[in-house]
């Protein structure tokens, strides 16, 4: 990263700050004092770095969130009819992109939901693709089992394949920087939360989870603050921006509902959003359930090292080795590594422990 690039976000840090040093007019106006709830002292320690069987153990941990994090891109469809055909599983298409499904139903499969929330005057719908945002809703059924004991709302991230997307997804990012609640961000409020509320209705039981990367890491922690139905937030190489602010002002409470959900923050080395993160998160309120987590398998500089491929490719090659969390399959991590729209082929022209998982004979681009 150049000096002046370096030193233009040092400049726009207290304005990146979706968390508190700027605020949105209503949270201005609205702002409310909090009284600690402890007066003691809390003391955490530094992070350290982990390797061997805690290193490991936190790849499986988060490999295959870090998968649903790139898979809900869906680059497996044409640019061109991405947005008219992400959402064809709701009209009954079968589509399996990315889901670690087995022979007899059980494991993860895209979930169809098709609803109407009267208290919301909304409809509820779990694959979503309007005003520049995306997501997905993915359900786990155990073997043997009918229904789903998990379902994780998978958000995505900023787009630059189209002069729309490149629109829509920007003007959510700097928006806070005019202190302006942005767009995605709201429209998020308006269809995941519902179908939060609606998924728990009709399953008492179920585990509910979100994931996203990059901006959908920002919606994600906006959206695990709204909902105590949230379990925790899988975010990756995340926006600093969270709309903690205009959460925040919102009346009658002067707090979200879930003040400090479990988020947990994980990023590779050097990505270009880690020095704004940082740095943001040392001029907010300390989050006890929020953690952070730092991986490094290749140097692509900072724009390419925010690529989502890069940890969920590189997870997948650890999970290949050995089951991950949440019924990630080990034969289907290396089933992952020999999908081009998952892990592209500049990803392991820069990483060749890779190639040792994959084989493509004369399909190879």
């Amino acid at each position: 990263m150049s000096l002046k690039i370096a030193g233009l976000m040092v400049l726009l840090l207290p304005l990146l700050n979706g968390c508190g040093v700027l605020v949105t007019t209503e949270g201005w106006i609205n702002t409310q004092k909090r009284v600690p709830t402890k007066t003691s002292a809390l003391v955490i320690p530094a992070p350290q770095i982990q390797t061997g069987d805690a290193f490991e153990e936190n790849i499986r941990k988060f490999a295959l969130m870090a998968l649903f994090s790139k898979v809900v891109y869906r680059t497996d469809l044409p640019e061109e009819t991405r947005n008219l055909l992400a959402c064809r599983h709701l009209d009954g298409e079968e589509d399996t992109f990315g889901m670690p499904t087995r022979a007899d139903g059980s494991g993860w499969s895209r979930m169809v939901i098709k609803a109407y929330d009267k208290d919301a005057d909304t409809k509820i719908v779990s694959c979503y693709d309007k005003h520049g945002l995306y997501f997905e809703t993915y359900a786990h059924k155990p073997p043997g089992q009918s229904e789903p004991d998990i379902a994780v709302i998978a958000i995505r991230g900023t787009e630059n394949y189209n002069l729309y997307q490149r629109v829509r997804d920007w003007s959510s990012n700097l928006a806070a920087i005019f202190a302006i609640d942005p767009g995605e961000y709201r429209y998020a409020r308006e269809a995941i939360v519902p179908l939060v509320r609606h998924i728990r209705k009709e399953q008492p039981n179920i585990r509910i989870l979100v994931t996203g990367h990059s901006l959908g890491g920002g919606i994600a922690q906006q959206i695990a603050y709204l909902s105590t139905d949230i379990e925790a937030a899988y975010v990756f190489d995340s926006s600093p921006i969270t709309n903690w602010s205009y959460l925040a002002a919102k009346k009658p409470s002067p707090l979200p509902p879930n003040y400090d959900p479990v988020i947990y923050r994980v990023h590779h080395l050097n990505e270009f959003l880690q020095i704004p993160r940082f740095i943001t998160t040392r001029l907010t309120s300390t989050r006890i359930n929020r953690s952070d987590y730092e991986f490094y398998f290749q140097n692509s500089g900072s724009i390419g090292d925010h690529e989502m491929s890069i940890l969920a490719c590189n997870f997948a090659m650890h999970i290949v080795q050995g089951d991950g969390h949440f019924d990630y399959p080990a034969e289907f991590a290396r089933s992952v590594l020999n999908t081009y729209e998952i892990c592209p082929i500049k990803l392991w022209k820069r990483n060749p422990d890779m190639t040792l998982f994959i084989d493509w004979g004369d399909a190879a681009p």
